[in-house]
C-alpha cells in the first residue's frame, strides 16, 4: 500500500442498489403534487442533490419544503423494502480497512438519508469519513467533495481512488486528481467515453487495485 492512498465510494449504485428507491420516490412525490416527470427522469437525475433535481424538474423555490417533505417521508417509510446492500460490499471493505487503507463516501444524497441507510445495514464503521451535499458549497461533478474527502482522510490524490457509476462521478475524480473507477455493475458501458482509470464488474476487484 502507498502512503496516503485512500478508497472513496459513491453510495447510490455503487454500495446500495437503490435505483427503484429513488424511482419510486420521484414517481410518488411528483403524483401527490400533480405534477409531471419527463419519461426519461431517471437518466436525468444521476449522481444530482435531489433538490437540484426538483429545480431542474420546474419545482419553484417555495415549493421545494413540501416536495422535500413528501419524498424524504416517503423513502424513510421504504428504506428498508427498497434498498440493498451489492454482494462484496462488507467482505471488499473489510479487506481495504484490514489493508490499511482509509475509505470515504461522496455522495449527492443528504446526510440524514445516507446515515439512516448506513445504520441500518451496519454499514457506518467501515467508513472513516461521509461526505453529503451539506458538507460543500460545489457538488460533483466539481472536484470540491472529493478534495474535502482527500483532506479528511489525510489522503493524496495520485494514490487514491474514487468509485462511481455516473459521469459527475467519474468527472469529479478526474477533476479531483484521482484514479477513477466506474462501476459497470451499475453503470454498464455508459462511462467507458470519459475514460475512467478502470471499469470493474465487482466491488471484490478492488482487491486486486489494493494490491499492487
Amino acid at each position: 500500500m502507498k502512503m496516503n492512498s485512500c478508497f472513496l465510494f459513491d453510495f447510490d449504485g455503487v454500495i446500495v442498489d437503490s435505483t427503484e428507491f429513488i424511482h419510486q420516490s420521484f414517481l410518488h412525490t411528483f403524483s401527490m403534487k400533480n405534477s409531471n416527470l419527463p419519461e426519461n427522469f431517471m437518466q436525468l437525475i444521476t449522481g444530482k442533490p435531489v433538490q437540484e433535481c426538483f429545480t431542474m424538474f420546474g419545482v419553484r423555490e417555495a415549493d421545494l419544503p413540501s416536495f422535500l417533505e413528501l419524498y424524504r417521508s416517503f423513502q424513510k417509510e421504504n428504506m428498508t423494502r427498497l434498498v440493498n446492500v451489492f454482494p462484496e460490499v462488507i467482505d471488499t471493505l473489510s479487506f481495504l480497512k484490514e489493508k490499511g487503507f482509509k475509505t470515504g463516501i461522496v455522495t449527492g444524497r443528504g446526510k440524514t438519508s445516507t446515515n439512516e441507510i448506513l445504520n441500518y445495514y451496519n454499514l457506518t464503521n467501515y467508513f472513516d469519513c461521509i461526505i453529503t451535499p451539506e458538507d460543500t458549497l460545489n457538488y460533483k461533478p466539481h472536484p470540491e467533495p472529493v478534495l474535502k474527502a482527500l483532506e479528511l482522510l489525510g489522503g493524496e490524490a495520485t494514490s487514491s481512488f474514487f468509485v462511481g457509476d455516473s459521469e459527475t462521478d467519474i468527472q469529479a475524480g478526474k477533476a479531483a486528481g484521482v484514479k477513477t473507477i466506474a462501476a459497470a455493475y451499475t453503470a454498464g458501458t455508459s462511462l467507458n467515453a470519459l475514460g475512467p482509470d478502470y471499469i470493474i464488474d465487482s466491488l471484490k476487484e478492488l482487491k486486486i487495485l489494493a494490491e499492487k
